[in-house]
């Protein structure tokens, strides 16, 4: 029998995860360039927004989840993307010590404490199915835990690869898949398939938003990952329920409607496609002068030209 989780969370018990939450946003902030090499560099960011992030997110999880032993895994999570968000969004670059690091807690928590892990998405019933014993919970954490870095890793290491490919240039680098690995440790294999998605629309928004700021096509995709991990996290039946909504309406319609719906999103891939490869070089020039301009602060202290 699946173990359940009690979400019940006393008010001085969710002061305490508050409190928790905002010291490691302060981790997170000061310890992103140290993770990065720059062991001298100051404290990134002008504002305490990690921090204030970290509160929130430790606070809903409570609110969600509970603070038993049980659920420790997802504050762990929680930890990391924190230190994935402020790298990312201030240097452009992932640390692999939270990443590959991450992965390998992940599956370690999940082989010792299998208690999430089976309740996201329903992942124990569906992994009961192809004879994995459920009743045996340590080996189903670890099959979870084990499967879903799988899974997340070559996931997004396909999806990175098919489009640098079709689109001419690098669209993401490597940190991203390795991101996706960790994601997938402690979520696991159908929850992280379902964190992409939302990942993509996070992005696609935030990246809107960003362009229409400063003009720049070039944005981190690793703060998107992060919040596609945690919305499953924190809403996974909703977030599959949301996935399934339109399959199950193209599946009402008649075959020549789905046709047509067919048609026009594949033009709008190739559409899209199209459109990068005509900027490729341009883009690609984007890219590599965020990276160097990300590369020289770190090596050498220099000042970027804006501090978020």
């Amino acid at each position: 029998m699946l173990p359940s989780l009690s979400p019940t969370v006393q008010p001085a018990t969710l002061v305490v995860l508050i409190a928790l939450g905002l010291l490691t946003g302060h981790v997170a902030r000061r310890s992103a360039p140290w993770l990065l090499g720059a062991r001298d560099r100051p404290l990134p960011f002008r504002w305490p927004w990690v921090e204030l992030l970290g509160a929130a997110l430790f606070a809903l999880v409570g609110l969600r989840l509970g603070a038993g032993l049980g659920t420790l895994p997802a504050y762990v999570l929680i930890a990391l993307l924190l230190g994935v968000i402020a790298a990312d969004q201030r240097y452009k670059l992932i640390p692999d010590a939270l990443t590959l690091g991450g992965g390998l807690v992940g599956v370690l928590l999940g082989a010792a404490l299998p208690f999430l892990l089976p309740m996201l998405a329903s992942q124990g019933e569906t992994i009961a199915l192809v004879g994995v014993p459920v009743h045996r919970l340590h080996i189903t954490g670890f099959v979870l835990a084990a499967g879903g870095a799988l899974v997340g890793f070559v996931l997004l290491e396909t999806m990175r690869l098919g489009f640098s490919h079709l689109a001419g240039f690098e669209v993401m680098g490597m940190g991203d898949s390795k991101l996706m690995l960790m994601l997938g440790a402690f979520l696991g294999p159908i929850a992280v398939v379902l964190a992409l998605p939302v990942a993509c629309v996070i992005g696609l928004l935030t990246g809107f938003v960003h362009r229409l700021r400063t003009g720049q096509p070039h944005f981190p995709f690793g703060p998107a990952l992060a919040g596609g991990g945690v919305v499953v996290l924190l809403a996974d039946d909703a977030v599959r329920a949301a996935l399934l909504a339109p399959g199950e309406a193209i599946a009402r319609l008649s075959p020549l409607a789905v046709l047509a719906v067919m048609g026009v999103l594949i033009g709008l891939l190739i559409a899209v496609m199209l459109r990068l490869r005509a900027r490729a070089a341009a883009y690609a020039a984007d890219i590599d002068a965020d990276y160097a301009q990300a590369v020289a602060e770190l090596e050498d202290g220099a000042p970027a030209a804006r501090d978020d």
